[in-house]
């Protein structure tokens, strides 16, 4: 641990609550009073994902060898990310919609051929689009690596690399996403992902002079700016039937609120503790939670948990408030529930490789 960086691991863990968060905004109720205000959360934890890649880029471009890269990305990204999407595949329609065990995917052969046809062009998408974005950017990494050495050399290339591609964003939101055609399948989500971790090594190359220009407060002033400034496009725009993707984590202003939260936080130059010894070890598993916790919420949603919150005493507060109380209520319960299934995972992973450990032994 004590070559860690606890601002990198708080960083990780911040992205993972904020893609949490992001999935129970679409469950929790809404109504007019809220409407604005729900809107501004969707814009303010839509680029929990964005972080995710912006900080990879951190670190990205210190892999040496390419080959271990894929290894290492095949067993602790690929693998686990294959599992999870066949048992959300496959066991779906019974645990969640109710279907019989005979009449699911899972004896289904043209089901399987879809659905491996689907994985292998990466096409299967849903709430697990990032592991074929991160895959896709592993693939990709000679490619970007001579971009970020190239970028390296001089500070004047990457401030021309970083005002050229927010030309590009900018432009791209004005026309609707009709000029670069970002999206969250395959092509369309490589630039955007792929600008982000370039972004991010850029950055954090140049981390020394953010932080001498960077004060926490203004980062946090500035993300409520520009996230109201977002808000309100989105709406009117939305009102006036025009079609736009400012609320997506490709839009200028997720680019703009990933990098500010990222930096705020690197900012905190946090002290190692007891509590960031928890944070360092939960940082370890972020990914685990980003797979398992979709399932956490569909299930909880088919036992109309989230109706529920509606009917409670805190339906009587101002909409905001009730929002606010109530997301952070689901969130914990979500986190909860989703980290007690981790540790049974990781409990029987564990007995499982003594047995054969002892197996081998005798």
């Amino acid at each position: 641990m004590k070559n860690r960086n606890l601002s990198v691991d708080i960083a990780k863990l911040f992205a993972c609550l904020i893609v949490i968060f992001c999935h129970l905004n679409f469950r929790l109720p809404n109504n007019s009073t809220s409407e604005c205000f729900h809107s501004f959360l969707s814009c303010g934890t839509a680029d929990g994902v964005a972080m995710f890649f912006l900080i990879t880029g951190f670190y990205f471009f210190q892999n040496k060898s390419y080959k271990s890269l894929l290894i290492k990305t095949f067993k602790k990204i690929v693998l686990p990310g294959f599992f999870m999407l066949a048992f959300y595949h496959y066991f779906y329609d019974y645990i969640i919609l109710g279907i019989s065990f005979q009449e699911s995917h899972v004896f289904s052969l043209l089901s399987t051929k879809t659905f491996l046809i689907s994985v292998l062009t990466f096409q299967e998408t849903q709430v697990y689009w990032y592991i074929f974005s991160y895959l896709l950017i592993v693939i990709l990494f000679p490619v970007l690596n001579l971009v970020y050495v190239f970028l390296e050399k001089k500070t004047s290339y990457q401030i021309l690399f970083i005002i050229i591609c927010i030309a590009l964003l900018i432009l791209n939101d004005i026309l609707g996403n009709r000029f670069l055609h970002f999206g969250y399948s395959f092509p369309f989500v490589m630039l955007p992902c792929a600008i982000y971790v370039l972004f991010g090594g850029i950055l954090f190359l140049q981390k020394d002079i953010w932080f001498s220009h960077f004060h926490l407060s203004y980062g946090i002033l500035l993300f409520f700016i520009i996230n109201l400034i977002r808000t309100s496009l989105y709406l009117k725009l939305s009102s006036q039937g025009i079609p736009n993707n400012l609320i997506n984590y490709y839009s200028v202003f997720g680019y703009l609120s990933a990098i500010l939260i990222v930096f705020g936080i690197l900012k905190s130059h946090p002290v190692a503790s007891k509590p960031f010894h928890t944070v360092y070890c939960l940082s370890k598993y972020t990914y685990e939670i980003y797979l398992i916790h979709p399932f956490v919420i569909e299930v909880l949603n088919k036992y109309h948990f989230f109706e529920h919150m509606n009917t409670t005493s805190l339906s009587t507060l101002p909409g905001p408030i009730y929002l606010i109380l109530t997301g952070l209520i689901a969130a914990a319960i979500v986190i909860s529930i989703t980290l007690f299934i981790l540790f049974v995972i990781l409990f029987c992973k564990r007995v499982l490789a003594k047995l054969f450990r002892f197996r081998k032994v005798e």
